[in-house]
């Protein structure tokens, strides 16, 4: 799912993943694709970046309880060490307050069943972008090129 362009495996796929670590060559996704939230959750929890609650499961932040059953559907990534960086994605989540019940992202994130009556909203989205002016131009033409992918899978009904 991720590569840079076609290479050769026997031959050109280390080279390649040496240009990639050293920050020469981008990793990117070349259509949009779905991530489960727990592994996500899990992910970051490795990273050291969310963290678990004492002799519990459950994450102390509470974007980990929003995730964890949420579904992310990444539109685009691309990504080079000391250079551009994008990154386009939609959450729907499937976020359960203390009885079972699906709560929407208000809740979902402020633990506040009140509050999320006054917002009902059941997903977000989120485009995060850091590039020079020079690189702009290509994560340009790369969003463009997923966005339209996405826009002709749907028109045929494809995921």
């Amino acid at each position: 799912m991720l590569n840079r362009r076609a290479v050769d495996p026997m031959s050109e796929t280390s080279d390649v993943l040496v240009l990639i670590e050293e920050g020469k060559e981008p990793v990117y996704i070349t259509r949009p694709t779905e991530l489960n939230g727990k592994d996500l959750n899990d992910l970051l929890v490795a990273k050291g970046i969310l963290h678990k609650q004492a002799d519990s499961d459950q994450l102390k932040e509470p974007i980990g309880a929003f995730l964890k059953d949420a579904t992310i559907e990444v539109d685009a990534f691309y990504f080079i060490d000391k250079g551009p960086f994008l990154m386009m994605f939609d959450i729907e989540t499937k976020t359960k307050d203390n009885s079972g019940n699906e709560v929407g992202v208000v809740a979902g994130l402020t633990g506040d069943s009140e509050l999320e009556q006054l917002f009902m909203v059941t997903s977000a989205s989120a485009r995060v972008l850091c590039c020079t002016k020079g690189s702009f131009e290509t994560l340009q033409r790369y969003a463009a090129e997923l966005s339209a992918q996405k826009s002709a899978a749907q028109v045929h009904g494809m995921p």
